[in-house]
């Protein structure tokens, strides 16, 4: 037992990170993909198990007020987005009703025309999304405020919202400027503490690393730090709450840190795939200090109750995209993975890659296709494939296109996806018509060692020239630079084709069957292997 000060108050904090984003509306399986029931998978998460959970906790700690908090990327994922976009997303947001939200870097994927009237919509209804680092000078969306305070038992809560702050190297964000994340959110926190607000959260869309950073150099105002990108799963090994064994433990929840002056700020995060919400109650004094907190992320699993208001919705709303996407166009004999994609070689991402590249092939023309590992989204495990499940393994709706580039453009481009990302992650390319090898121990845009090119006519494979003229099919998304592929913009020539998931089915299609045989392997050799 914890004593804790008679004269401290105490704050129940919900959130919810990605319900869509990676996710379900619908039911889903332990792998996050559509969960087959009539094969005895165990169905978890599911908007309805979500809105459940949420209602409960806030009935059951009425008495400490609680707030429940979201940190963006609510867009795609699913053939649910593909086919409803923003409108089905502000619908289960109305029901859901956070307190306070912010913006994630797929929001953007469908432009400011796509974002827009989303947030035209949330604002209708009362719900706030706040950004503090997002600068619009030409009125593409509507004004979004950098923070908001809240009145709880007679205390000032403030909530700052921020995003990456390179958000802009991720997605289709037009002409919008974003801050420096760590900066804005210090100079907000400090104009919040000059209004007498003593208790400030922080609803972030930076990820964990610079979560942290935040809490360090900004740590002397803010209090608790609620974070999304990253998808880190926090947990407590020593704790006696569920949660699913597959999903590897990224740190304590919450993660705690100590800043200079010794003042302790919390961080926490709820993973993905709406596989959890997260809970954490914190006890202030009347200085605004966290004197005692305890909480852990609920697991969503299968016996966690559907709310049924929001069950029917969901009933409802699956009678229309359902017939299309229960449609069967192949079948795979072979797991096509996808949580393996930034870090090697991966099945999904070589059979995509061979569907764009076979888009452009013809008789006398062979191009090589690339495409960066962030593209691909859900798994699809083996057996049936519907267009649901091709559709949400790369649900971002981007056009294939034909890139003319040097050799030394293709070469940085590889180099690019073999760099550590700053949540410790790599882009790994995936590739159809070139093998790479590559050794991490060097240092960054040097690692690559090899890369050779599969010859048209004999078939066999030759060292890309870095003077030499290549064909490259990769996504609009690459084609444009983003992720930090600025290389692509050194194109001479660029071809526009049709949206990535029409090509992707007529592949499927194509093939019928996918095994081994038909998917072949060594694309990508890191550090010796294509395994690891």
């Amino acid at each position: 037992v914890t004593a804790v000060s008679l004269n401290s108050v105490a704050f129940l904090l919900l959130f919810r990170v990605s319900f869509t984003n990676r996710n379900r509306f619908d039911e889903a399986s332990n792998k996050s993909s559509q969960c087959r029931s009539d094969l005895g998978e165990e169905c978890i998460a599911g908007i309805a198990r979500i809105q459940y959970a949420v209602s409960k906790l806030k009935s059951e700690f009425y008495n400490h007020t609680p707030l429940f908090l979201n940190a963006g990327d609510n867009y795609q994922g699913t053939i649910w987005y593909n086919y409803y976009r923003w409108k089905v997303v502000a619908q289960f947001m109305e029901l859901l009703r956070p307190d306070a939200m912010t913006l994630g870097n797929h929001e953007f994927d469908d432009g400011l025309e796509g974002l827009a009237p989303y947030l035209s919509r949330l604002q209708s209804v009362g719900i706030p999304t706040l950004v503090s680092n997002l600068i619009d000078s030409s009125g593409g969306i509507p004004k979004l405020p950098a923070s908001l305070v809240i009145e709880r038992r007679k205390r000032l809560i403030g909530i700052i919202g921020v995003i990456y702050d390179k958000t802009n190297e991720l997605s289709k964000t037009g002409d919008l400027k974003f801050t420096d994340s760590i900066a804005t959110v210090r100079a907000e926190a400090v104009k919040l503490k000059q209004r007498g607000v003593n208790i400030i959260i922080v609803v972030s869309h930076c990820g964990l690393e610079i979560d942290t950073q935040i809490a360090v150099e900004a740590g002397d105002h803010v209090d608790v730090i609620v974070g999304g990108h990253s998808h880190s799963f926090l947990f407590s090994p020593d704790s006696d709450q569920p949660y699913n064994k597959q999903d590897t433990i990224q740190g304590e929840y919450p993660v705690v840190i100590k800043n200079v002056n010794g003042r302790k700020i919390l961080i926490v995060q709820a993973y993905a795939y709406g596989k959890y919400i997260g809970r954490l109650t914190t006890y202030f004094d009347s200085a605004g200090e966290i004197v005692y907190w305890e909480g852990y992320p609920v697991y969503m699993r299968h016996d966690v109750y559907q709310h049924d208001s929001t069950f029917r919705l969901v009933k409802k709303l699956r009678k229309q995209v359902k017939s299309y996407a229960s449609t069967k166009i192949a079948e795979t004999r072979i797991d096509l993975e996808q949580e393996t994609c930034r870090m090697r070689e991966c099945r999904l991402g070589s059979i995509f890659a061979d569907a764009i590249a076979d888009y452009y092939t013809n008789e006398t023309f062979h191009p090589v296709a690339i495409v960066n590992a962030g593209n691909f989204r859900t798994p699809i495990p083996s057996g049936d494939i519907t267009n649901e499940d091709a559709i949400g393994a790369a649900p971002f709706s981007n056009s294939v296109e034909l890139l003319t580039l040097r050799g030394d453009a293709l070469w940085n481009l590889i180099e690019h996806s073999v760099v550590w990302s700053a949540s410790k992650r790599l882009n790994a390319m995936q590739v159809s018509g070139i093998k790479i090898v590559a050794d991490l121990n060097r240092k960054p845009y040097a690692r690559v060692l090899t890369i050779e090119v599969q010859d048209l006519r004999s078939k066999h494979y030759k060292p890309l020239s870095r003077t030499a003229t290549y064909q490259v099919v990769t996504l609009s998304f690459l084609a444009s630079g983003k992720d930090g592929f600025k290389w692509a913009l050194e194109c001479t020539d660029r071809q526009i084709g049709p949206l990535d998931s029409d090509v992707f089915i007529g592949y499927l299609k194509k093939l019928k069957v996918i095994t081994e045989q038909n998917l072949r392997s060594g694309r990508f050799f890191i550090n010796g292997t294509v395994t690891s």
